[in-house]
């Protein structure tokens, strides 16, 4: 791995359920330039009536993102972030790739798999 990288990998995998259709789990691995460990989160999403797969992603990215990246995205007043005094994504209507991108990442996405790469 490139060591002046920041890598930040998305897996998303699809639960069924006789109530709520289609469901999102989503984990997430952080490379971080500085550090050689990684991070790894699990959530779950279910119910219906808002967009459940980018509010998975939206979880996990809260848990990975450091906190001066996420405020880095409350200053550029990026949607579906929040303007509290700990921000956090949200996950609103397809947000969290336009916020990662924001931020300087590049997006890639293959299948269920979401791959977040800045310099």
């Amino acid at each position: 791995m490139n060591k002046n990288k920041t890598i930040i990998i998305l897996n998303i995998t699809w639960i069924k359920s006789r109530e709520w259709g289609q469901n999102p789990k989503c984990s997430g691995k952080r490379w971080n330039k500085n550090e050689s460990r990684f991070f790894e989160m699990k959530h779950g999403i279910s119910g219906c009536g808002y967009d459940k797969l980018n509010t998975a992603k939206a979880n996990v990215l809260n848990e990975l993102l450091t906190i001066e990246e996420l405020r880095q995205a409350q200053t550029l007043k990026c949607y579906g972030v929040s303007q509290s005094k700990i921000p956090t994504i949200d996950g609103a209507c397809g947000t969290v790739d336009n916020i990662m991108q924001a931020l300087g990442y590049a997006v890639y996405t293959c299948d269920d798999s979401i791959t977040y790469i800045k310099d």
